[in-house]
Parts: structure tokens; C-alpha cells; sequence
């Protein structure tokens, strides 16, 4: 029996040096489940800048997240730290963009954790 929730993570490593400017990255949800309805991110390193800025899209249904400080993240409590959303996971990759205000003289690295949800049984 499948679960109801999965946590997917995806890994995020910009190398010390990256120019500013918006990076962009993908994720592809686990096909088996239907929704995305959370996101949080953990960073491991931050790469010498004060903060950079988030977003979430995809080609066919637009903006899921309109560009979120890296900050927001670190200040909620352990319990709040998931930005609710609602993802459809339509079988094609969803498109991170990390907008780095100024070079990286660190490496910037973070993990993303996606909350996925089986909506098929409820």
C-alpha cells in the first residue's frame, strides 16, 4: 500500500564563483503521488551572501511561488517551516529558480524537501 505522505528531497550546489544573477534548476515529483502541497529548504552553506531568493514554476501552468527570501526559511520554527502550496503533479518538471544577488565567494549549498501527497484514497 503506498503511503500518504512522501518527503522527496532534491540536492542544490552552486560552486563559489557563480556570477549573479537567476540559476535555474528542476525537479521531477515522484509519479506516485498527485500533489505538492509543501516546500521548505535547509541551507548547508550560503554561499558568502546575505541571502538569495527562491521561486517555483513550471512551463505549462506558470508561477507556484514568486521568488521567496532564503531568510523566510530560517526564521520559522521547526513546525511552521513548510511554505504551503499546491503543485499538481502533472508528470513534467517543475523549475527552480534561485535569483544570487551578488558573485558567490562560497560555495551556496541547500536541500529542498518537498511534501508529496497520495490524494487518489481520499
Amino acid at each position: 500500500m503506498k503511503r500518504l505522505i512522501k518527503y522527496q528531497k532534491k540536492e542544490i550546489v552552486f560552486p563559489a564563483g557563480t556570477t549573479a544573477g537567476v540559476k535555474t534548476e528542476s525537479v521531477d515529483f515522484d509519479r506516485a503521488y498527485q500533489l505538492c502541497d509543501g516546500v521548505t529548504v535547509y541551507e548547508r552553506a550560503g554561499g558568502g551572501v546575505p541571502y538569495w531568493e527562491l521561486g517555483l514554476s513550471d512551463d505549462d501552468l506558470g508561477t507556484y511561488v514568486d521568488t521567496v527570501e532564503s531568510k523566510f526559511f530560517k526564521d520559522q520554527g521547526r513546525d511552521e517551516r513548510f511554505l504551503e502550496v499546491s503543485i499538481a503533479n502533472n508528470k513534467r518538471p517543475i523549475r527552480i529558480s534561485v535569483n544570487i544577488p551578488e558573485v558567490l565567494t562560497n560555495d551556496l549549498k541547500f536541500q529542498m524537501i518537498f511534501r508529496l501527497k497520495n490524494t487518489e484514497n481520499l
